[in-house]
């Protein structure tokens, strides 16, 4: 059986290669497996196969299941479970373990236990994959087959699949990018596949940061910037220091003032990275300040957090009862009750005229991001602007 090595620990992204000219994926975060087989020097073959998930459903791993399911009701023992075990190809540390232990402690039910070794099974299955394998099974494990040349599949794997920029070089070599990006001043401007963009708007919506930016354009404003179908988690850009690239989310419009704040404050991690040490010790102090200075919630009055305006109805252990006034998104409806955690109501009471978002009260450097954004987007109040000012200038 091929030993997976983990290749990006962020990503959690698995690579093996299977044969002279194949290799293996599997991204455990998004749950998507790939092989990419070079057939030339500019030209690849992505297979996208069938999730784990999936594939269970099977006749085939219907029957590897029974073998299990048989081993258990004839409580075989230990001997034949490793039997089934090697038989499989599958790395025994996989069962002897939490899994196996709270099965027979009665923790774990006992269709979710075999749920759970087929799953292990599939992807045994799908390491030790090699041409034959698939020309023979192609009909049940491929979803989808793409002939690329060498810049669409580093899009693809770098769009798709999330492995870093170094990675893809490391492991396909160097890749001429300029067929498949936008040029616009500094900036490298990559759109998935699956989507349709206005690019003469998202470029206006550029040239407004740049704008905003000022004297800072030129040490800032460059590099790689994706627009992906999905980004995880709700926002709407972030931002890879390690890479030095930015990923914007797919919007219907771009000349928003949201999207030239989240684009800012990506661009204050950039900003941020490079300050002295003494200056971040001088934004933490102000963090913690600003933080710790906070009116009683009991006075009771509205408050606003991201997605609406509340005010406190009922005191539970760790969380308020509030009403709420006013909606800003969807998620909020006018008059419905919502619980909130104590701490975020507490912040929303802040005397601190620092805290301009909730988002902000996150860390000290969320906080510095947050009010370069608004300072450069020329949203901040007085007190911001002079403190700002003595920071960045």
């Amino acid at each position: 059986m091929h030993n997976l090595k983990k290749k990006n620990k962020e990503a959690k992204i698995y690579s093996q290669r299977i044969d002279k000219n194949m290799r293996f994926f599997f991204n455990k975060q998004y749950i998507t497996t790939v092989i990419v087989e070079e057939i030339d020097d500019d030209e690849y073959v992505i297979y996208n196969l069938k999730t784990p998930a999936a594939l269970v459903k099977h006749p085939i791993f219907q029957k590897i299941k029974k073998e299990f399911v048989e081993v258990f009701e004839k409580d075989l023992g230990e001997k034949e479970y490793k039997y089934l075990i090697d038989k499989y190809n599958i790395g025994a540390y996989y069962f002897y373990s939490d899994l196996i232990f709270s099965y027979k402690m009665k923790q774990t039910s006992f269709d979710k236990y075999m749920n759970k070794t087929i799953q292990y099974l599939t992807k045994a299955f799908l390491k030790v994959y090699n041409k034959d394998v698939l020309k023979e099974y192609s009909n049940i494990i491929i979803k989808k087959k793409t002939k690329v040349s060498k810049a669409q599949l580093f899009k693809y794997m770098y769009t798709k699949e999330k492995l870093q920029k170094e990675e893809i070089i490391r492991i396909f070599g160097d890749v001429d990018l300029e067929d498949i990006k936008i040029k616009h001043n500094k900036w490298n401007i990559m759109v998935d596949d699956d989507i349709k963009v206005d690019i003469k708007e998202f470029i206006k919506m550029i040239d407004l940061v740049e704008q905003r930016l000022g004297d800072l354009k030129t040490k800032l404003a460059y590099g790689d910037l994706t627009i992906m179908k999905h980004i995880k988690g709700n926002v709407v850009a972030d931002i890879s220091l390690r890479n030095d690239s930015i990923r914007v989310k797919y919007l219907d419009k771009y000349l928003d003032k949201d999207v030239v704040l989240s684009i800012l404050h990506e661009l204050g991690h950039r900003y941020f990275k490079d300050l002295k040490s003494d200056t971040k010790i001088e934004i933490n102090r102000r963090y913690n300040n600003e933080k710790n200075d906070r009116a009683p919630v009991e006075r009771n009055e509205p408050f606003d957090l991201e997605d609406g305006t509340f005010k406190v109805i009922d005191v539970r252990r760790t969380r308020y009862l509030c009403e709420a006034l006013e909606s800003k998104s969807k998620k909020v409806v006018p008059g419905k009750r919502y619980l909130i955690d104590k701490d975020e109501v507490k912040g929303s009471f802040s005397k601190s005229k620092f805290f301009v978002s909730t988002y902000a009260r996150k860390n000290y450097e969320e906080f510095f991001c947050e009010l370069f954004s608004y300072y450069k987007a020329g949203k901040a109040n007085q007190d911001i602007k002079e403190w700002m000012k003595e920071l960045i200038g």
